[in-house]
């Protein structure tokens, strides 16, 4: 109810978009939301169905949404795809790291202010989140079996901001963006048959 169903229906429209602009790109073929259906799993995660073209494997899905703004992606179903989006508002740093870090991880949430501490504590747990989607299970309630083992979060670099998720024996690389209002979107693509990633970002 309230605002978060409003947040689900702008998931839902940012999905439809994203996978009409996928069919436009890849099939040549124009679409109205109408034709495209958006549904989920048992887990959550969205998947769609497209009755005007069935000869056409649909594409993969992932949908995010914080504070009533919503993101959707969409790419070839060779992918797994998970996107994630957190704004800043309301949101208690400390309980954030308390419940959703284990202390092997609080090296990489040592900042020389607040204000930094909160963003990294934000972008690691948006990677979190991205991970547990592009692996179709989400969460499940044990943010801490997610580990994070490298991060490049210093803007000021030449280089891309980016994390890695551990989950048992699988490696998770997430690319970060940071949004001037402090909001992160992180997007995790991995391969439908997944393995370990063999060569670690850089670490900061």
């Amino acid at each position: 109810q309230g605002p978060r169903r409003e947040e689900w229906l702008m998931g839902r429209l940012a999905a439809k978009d994203a996978a009409r602009d996928w069919y436009r790109l890849n099939a040549g073929v124009e679409l109205t939301p109408a034709d495209v259906e958006i549904h989920s799993d048992s887990q959550g995660k969205p998947w769609l169905r497209c009755a005007a073209v069935p000869q056409i494997r649909p594409p993969s899905l992932s949908i995010a949404h914080s504070r009533r703004w919503a993101y959707a992606v969409a790419s070839d179903s060779s992918v797994n795809l998970g996107l994630d989006y957190q704004r800043p508002d309301h949101v208690n740093t400390e309980d954030l790291i308390t419940g959703g870090f284990a202390p092997t991880e609080h090296v990489w949430l040592q900042a020389a202010n607040d204000t930094d501490r909160a963003r990294i504590a934000l972008s690691l747990w948006a990677a979190k989140e991205a991970a547990a989607k592009a692996a179709g299970s989400g969460l499940l309630g044990r943010p801490q079996d997610w580990q994070v083992t490298a991060a490049q979060l210093d803007r000021r670099s030449s280089g891309p901001t980016v994390a890695r998720i551990r989950h048992g024996a699988y490696d998770y690389d997430i690319a970060l963006h940071f949004e001037n209002s402090g909001a992160v979107l992180a997007l995790c693509v991995t391969a439908a048959q997944h393995s370990p990633s063999p060569n670690p970002p850089s670490t900061a």
